[in-house]
């Protein structure tokens, strides 16, 4: 009686490894992607939350948006902590995709003595941000630089196309379109733009509107055309010498998209 084993041969087995490399090789980008963009719907859903609670606050505050510091420096508090009561979640406040949001933010060594004479958060529960987000105000629209003036819902025209959330990757929490988009040269992200989150190669950012909607688009979209107020409300074809505090020439706002590299 002949009892015969069957095996694969070397050449089969060969064949087989090669076979699962290539299905690896075509699949692992895939899953990648496929990882990168549920990533990306959660930056969507946080900064939708972010601009939630600025709605509230704003509500809470007789239609006024926070400053972007509050306090004295060198310890005032970003505008983080005026969003914190109302979203409980320091990791709302952190993207996933943004390599610097592994860092604290400007606003994240403070002490608790701070925070209660402020009285913007639970001092007994400190809490630490980190890097990513970035607040928004439009300063020529109140007529006073930063926190000068008050900044409301009503001063804000086409709130759904109104940036007031976006991402970078500097420690500062708040920006404005006068920050350059090409690297400072110095610093550990001197090899990256301080604009973004890591999103499309940084050619694109999720952004908050006034509005509270939240979506992904080209930061190249936020410059706008000639004719129309733009996501940094002011309009492209404007003479900025013109507006803001006294008439004071302030054409260095559009730095951000003449330094646009695409």
């Amino acid at each position: 009686m002949n009892h015969s084993r069957s095996a694969f041969t070397l050449i089969e087995l060969l064949v087989v490894i090669a076979i699962i490399a290539i299905l690896a090789a075509i699949l692992f980008p895939v899953f990648a992607q496929a990882k990168n963009a549920a990533k990306q719907t959660v930056s969507v859903s946080n900064l939708k939350q972010v601009g939630l609670s600025l709605q509230m606050y704003a509500n809470d505050n007789e239609d006024t948006l926070p400053y972007t510091r509050f306090g004295a420096s060198p310890n005032a508090l970003s505008w983080k902590y005026s969003a914190y009561p109302y979203i409980k979640s320091v990791g709302i406040l952190k993207d996933g995709l943004n390599p610097a949001a592994l860092l604290p933010d400007e606003q994240s060594a403070l002490t608790t003595s701070t925070g209660a004479a402020n009285g913007l958060y639970n001092p007994n529960r400190p809490v630490s941000f980190a890097r990513g987000y970035f607040y928004y105000r439009a300063f020529h629209v109140t007529g006073s630089w930063q926190d000068t003036a008050p900044y409301t819902l009503g001063q804000i025209q086409n709130p759904s196309s109104a940036l007031v959330i976006g991402e970078n990757k500097d420690l500062n929490a708040d920006y404005g379109p006068w920050m350059a988009y090409v690297p400072k040269g110095t610093g550990l992200w001197r090899a990256y733009s301080n604009w973004g989150g890591n999103k499309r190669e940084d050619k694109a950012m999720t952004i908050t509107f006034a509005d509270s909607s939240a979506k992904v688009i080209p930061m190249r979209a936020t410059c706008g055309t000639d004719g129309s107020l733009n996501a940094w409300q002011y309009d492209p074809a404007s003479n900025l010498r013109t507006a803001g505090p006294g008439g004071a020439d302030i054409d260095w706002m559009r730095t951000f998209c003449r330094t646009l590299p695409f």
